[in-house]
């Protein structure tokens, strides 16, 4: 379906209660006219036709350009309606044309977008691009914000359709941000539908159901009907690709009703066709049948399932047929045909098919057919010129040549046999010789790379070991000393050297303890031991929770926290990394900020690519320049005491840095001596599964 296509129902009679009686002949009566085209056009055309013929008549009569122009973009919603685009595109042209001659803009936009429909429509989807980008140029030099929504929209439909599924949610991403400013229910309807279907294409069938139910709470919301309807019958279908039947019969059956209440013929043939579809398939699978008897089919075998599945197809066909809906009809009539052969009725499932491809082959033009009629018989006739020309030249030499070619072929075979035999045997060495070469280069040389980087490791391990062992031993040594102190001067210490020296015993346990958990944590990552689980989340959710958690050390130092959340979409990301992450961050931050300072964090979108971020910036310290390009370097020892002499264990930052990476995200950081630091953390947008 088009974006942004809709009809309603309930306007048709008032429309013709006001052309019944409005007796004069003008333009108020050309407008009646053209809308009730419009509402005809794409639930009985053939009728919309008329109205709009009459409008045209009218129009021209009474030199009504506007009038005009609407009533021809009317006829031609109803030729697109019936799929007969050559008439469309003729009447869409010629609306064109007279808007431009009135410079009426938004009438040129809307000829734009009708063409760009009927191009689409005919896979021409460079022409149909053209068209709605000349659309959305005027509507965005109009500031018309709901028109630019379609717009974008459309142009997301004809990237979705060309399975470029990034660029078509780029734009869909761009609708949904101005649907929600305007907070248009619809709209946003519309555009969670859209999202719905990209992954619906890719059969990411969790995710699109995810977005088809938001698409329906909107459209609830809105009590669009149309787009109501529409969503029931896409969340059926994602329930009929994943053989989750009665889910997918009470969707499609959802949606069935409602457009038989808007009376909407081509989405009543849609959804009665698709069940009819789903019951081929309960059909074919006979443990639901025998374990299952749902009860609002009443159907007891296959054979039922495919009765009625044949019933269903024919209504939609019948449908198909009045509105001359010929995609849907070639899928119907195929549907139709395999049920047939099914139940081993093979006249029937014959004719179907059979009239499955005169329907196809009909799609192409008599004029397409007779040009190509013309080719071939052109090419005939040179062929068959040639063709005798040759046989005459061949008749000529035969007999002389017939004995020179057996004689010439009889020694070039016996040369070629001999020769290659001897070449089978030759390459068969040289192949066997040159592999066997290869295989030892590549094996140097991944032993050479193992070599080197074992080499490197084993440095780096030493370094790493060496350190760790200078910071377990300081508060390990310290943790001794105090309690062998206190346990023997115990009596001779008064209760404030006791208190001292136990705060001292505690704060040197707390930190070997964080030391511990943080060299458990690089431990795990570096081992793979951390289960990586991104799932749609929300940022501004960790940051608070953090917050909270940190709120006791802030008011200790009397530190001031401003959060300017620029996020308010969820995206994937893994919970616990990403807490674990703001959490280092924030603790840092809090540490080498002086009393009374402040802090800053900042969520948004990248300018470039799009990507989420969030920023934590303090006016603590600084970090030296030449400390900052050593912080994510596990054989460095960069651990510095806060202002008021917190201790660190030097791997929060490293544990950091191996969180974001598992995101393919990373970790920017500017700092200026006694004025402060800024850790900025990039996480790409995510559309699917790492």
């Amino acid at each position: 379906d088009l974006f942004a296509q809709s009809e309603d129902a309930d306007r048709i009679i008032p429309l013709l209660d006001k052309l019944k009686s409005n007796q004069k002949e003008d333009t108020n009566k050309v407008k009646i006219f053209s809308e009730l085209a419009f509402e005809f056009a794409f639930n009985n055309p053939n009728d919309g036709i008329i109205y709009a013929q009459s409008g045209i008549e009218l129009a021209k009569k009474l030199d009504f350009d506007f009038g005009l122009s609407t009533c021809l973009n009317n006829l031609g919603n109803c030729y697109y309606g019936m799929s007969d685009f050559d008439k469309s595109k003729d009447c869409f042209e010629k609306a064109l044309i007279i808007n431009e001659k009135i410079n009426d803009k938004k009438g040129i936009s809307i000829s734009y977008t009708n063409l760009g429909n009927v191009y689409f429509s005919q896979s021409f989807y460079h022409k149909s691009l053209e068209y709605f980008f000349k659309s959305l140029k005027i509507d965005e030099e109009l500031n018309i914000k709901f028109d630019i929504a379609n717009d974008l929209g459309n142009i997301g439909n004809v990237y979705l359709f060309q399975q470029d599924y990034s660029t078509a949610n780029t734009y869909f991403q761009k609708v949904l941000s101005i649907a929600l400013e305007l907070k248009s229910n619809s709209l946003i309807a519309n555009t969670y539908g859209n999202i719905g279907n990209i992954y619906f294409e890719k059969a990411s069938y969790d995710s699109s159901l995810i977005f088809f139910m938001k698409s329906l709470d909107y459209a609830k919301k809105s009590d669009y009907e149309f787009s109501i309807a529409n969503t029931y019958g896409n969340i059926g279908m994602i329930y009929l690709k994943t053989n989750q039947y009665e889910k997918s019969y009470y969707n499609l059956n959802q949606a069935l009703l409602l457009q038989k209440k808007l009376n909407n013929s081509l989405g009543i043939m849609i959804n009665i066709g698709n069940t009819g579809t789903l019951l081929y398939n309960i059909s074919k699978d006979e443990k639901f049948i025998r374990e299952n008897n749902y009860k609002p089919l009443k159907l007891k075998n296959k054979t039922e399932y495919l009765n009625q599945s044949i019933r269903l197809l024919d209504s939609a066909i019948k449908i198909g047929e009045k509105l001359q809906a010929t995609k849907e009809l070639i899928e119907w009539y195929e549907s139709i045909s395999k049920s047939y052969q099914e139940l081993n009725n093979w006249k029937n499932a014959f004719y179907f098919i059979n009239k499955s491809k005169n329907l196809h082959d009909s799609i192409f033009s008599q004029d397409n057919k007779n040009r190509i009629a013309r080719l071939e018989s052109i090419r005939e006739n040179e062929l068959l010129v040639k063709q005798t020309e040759y046989q005459k030249l061949l008749s000529t030499y035969y007999i002389s040549l017939i004995v020179l070619l057996i004689v010439i072929a009889f020694i070039i075979f016996q040369f070629w046999r001999k020769k290659n035999k001897d070449n089978k045997v030759l390459n068969e060495k040289n192949n066997q010789i040159e592999d066997a070469n290869l295989e030892l280069e590549q094996l140097n040389e991944d032993l050479m790379n193992r070599e080197q980087q074992l080499k490197e490791l084993n440095a780096t391990k030493d370094k790493f070991f060496s350190i760790i062992a200078h910071d377990i031993k300081n508060p390990l040594t310290a943790l001794i000393t105090g309690s062998e102190l206190l346990f023997t001067y115990y009596d001779r210490f008064d209760d404030n050297d006791r208190l001292k020296n136990i705060g001292k015993l505690s704060e040197s346990s707390r930190f070997l303890l964080k030391l511990l958990d943080n060299l458990l944590q690089w431990a795990r990552s570096q081992t793979d031991s951390i289960n990586f689980y991104p799932v749609l989340n929300s940022l501004s959710d960790v940051i608070n929770d953090n917050l909270e958690l940190l709120k006791l050390n802030l008011n200790d130092k009397n530190i001031e926290v401003s959060f300017v959340n620029g996020i308010d979409e969820m995206f994937i990301f893994d919970r616990n990394m990403i807490s674990t992450v703001v959490r280092n961050l924030l603790s840092n931050a809090v540490k080498f900020t002086p009393n009374g300072g402040k802090i800053e964090i900042t969520t948004g979108l990248t300018t470039v690519n799009n990507q989420y971020f969030f920023t934590i910036k303090d006016n603590g310290v600084g970090i030296p320049k030449e400390n900052i390009e050593n912080l994510f370097k596990i054989d460095q020892s960069i651990s510095t005491s806060g202002t008021n002499n917190e201790k660190g264990t030097g791997l929060g930052l490293i544990i950091c840095n191996e969180f974001v990476s598992k995101h393919s995200g990373e970790i920017k950081i500017t700092s200026e001596i006694d004025k402060g630091s800024t850790f900025e953390i990039i996480l790409p947008k995510i559309n699917g599964s790492f």
